[in-house]
């Protein structure tokens, strides 16, 4: 493992890794395969990669740049700054050029989220003289002069005694996503939720619903490019290191189905800021062995394994017998209808479905009631079994 020297960036992930770690060989790939590379852009500094902004992508890192690179007093590290970097066409990352010199003030900064018109950004900004304590702040680009920011302001729901930090913003721009480890946190740190408003208010600050948060940390939510699944960093949920990446589907109670992306990306050092780029290429960031600082920005492909479909029959309820010419429709968790097809002679069928979904399958045929069965879909099950009992009129 490469030995970094302290910095604010290892103080707001908050873990030492023990010699009672599991191997990851221990936990398996958990049907994931991905493949990692590097981006060309890490350093001996820390680089911790967080959003896409107008075809580039944001890192914050403490790497010194010139007259900029003051020390942080409460690390005797380089002050967190903003950067950003043109993508190629395979995803590697060119010299990384300092963001904004308005936010890149003498505090250290993290992570930031923008909205859709990228003109509006959230980002995490160390409190002055309190250590360790990280707060949000709101600011919006000038109509005037482009790339200024002004109008830097606090959110509300900031504190002096606990910190706010690695928001991120729902693709339809009205929920703000952010971890926090507030009183009310079920671990050490929670994801968090707020709505936005219209008029620029923002509603009750709560727990995002469902199985994410843990009694341990979660950190970095980011939503995926369908809004389907949020990915995010826990050292709880039985990790396999310090911080693992998970992701969790989206479902009408909340996020559901917490899954540690397997040992093909997870190691026994941490694994954080999870940043999706298509639905198969992203960026995750790791303290792993081989870092040239301590956290490095790698570039990272998942390669499907499996052709999954869900298989089975139509039948009578009553008597077992099979009914062919059952229109057998697949519907997903927010209702769409995704496939359809029409049971065989023998009852039967097969549809194409795609991992960690919550399906429903309605069967209909004249003369009888819908048949409903409900299943879930994992990534490591390649035929599902799923027979529709109807009952007669």
């Amino acid at each position: 493992m490469a030995q970094a020297s302290y910095s604010v960036i290892d103080e707001h992930i908050n873990f030492t890794i023990s010699d009672t770690v599991k191997s990851p060989q221990d936990y398996g790939d958990n049907g994931f395969n991905f493949e990692s590379f590097t981006t060309g852009i890490n350093s001996e500094y820390s680089e911790i990669g967080v959003c896409f902004y107008r075809g580039k992508f944001i890192t914050y890192s403490s790497r010194k740049i010139g007259a900029l690179g003051k020390k942080d007093p409460r690390t005797n590290e380089p002050f967190t700054k903003l950067f950003c970097s043109d993508v190629t066409g395979d995803w590697n990352l060119d010299r990384p050029l300092l963001f904004s010199r308005i936010l890149n003030k003498n505090e250290s900064l993290g992570s930031l989220t923008f909205d859709k018109s990228g003109t509006t950004v959230f980002f995490t900004k160390g409190v002055e003289g309190n250590s360790g304590v990280m707060q949000l702040y709101r600011a919006d680009m000038s109509p005037q002069k482009l790339g200024k920011w002004e109008n830097i302001t606090p959110l509300p729901f900031n504190s002096e005694s606990y910190s706010v930090e690695t928001p991120h913003l729902a693709p339809d721009g009205k929920t703000l996503y952010f971890s926090s480890n507030m009183p009310e946190s079920k671990g050490g740190y929670d994801i968090y939720m707020v709505t936005l408003n219209e008029d620029g208010t923002y509603g009750p600050v709560q727990p995002v619903p469902g199985d994410i948060n843990s009694e341990a940390d979660e950190k970095f939510p980011h939503t995926s490019v369908d809004d389907k699944f949020m990915y995010f960093s826990s050292n709880g949920h039985g990790a396999i290191g310090g911080y693992d990446a998970y992701k969790s589907r989206r479902s009408p109670d909340g996020f559901k189905l917490v899954i540690n992306l397997g040992n093909t990306i997870n190691t026994k050092f941490d694994e954080i800021a999870f940043v999706p780029a298509t639905k198969k290429d992203a960026y995750i960031t790791s303290n792993r062995e081989g870092a040239l600082g301590g956290y490095d920005i790698y570039k990272i492909t998942e390669f499907v394994k499996l052709n999954q479909v869900v298989a089975g029959k139509a039948m009578n309820f009553d008597t077992g017998e099979v009914l062919a010419g059952a229109r057998i429709r697949l519907i997903d968790t927010e209702g769409y209808e995704v496939a359809e097809t029409t049971s065989d002679a023998n009852g039967a069928y097969t549809l194409p479905i795609s991992s960690f979904e919550f399906y429903t399958v309605i069967a209909e045929i004249d003369g009888y009631q819908n048949g409903v069965t409900i299943f879930n879909s994992d990534n490591v099950t390649e035929k599902f079994q799923v027979d529709v009992s109807l009952k007669q009129d």
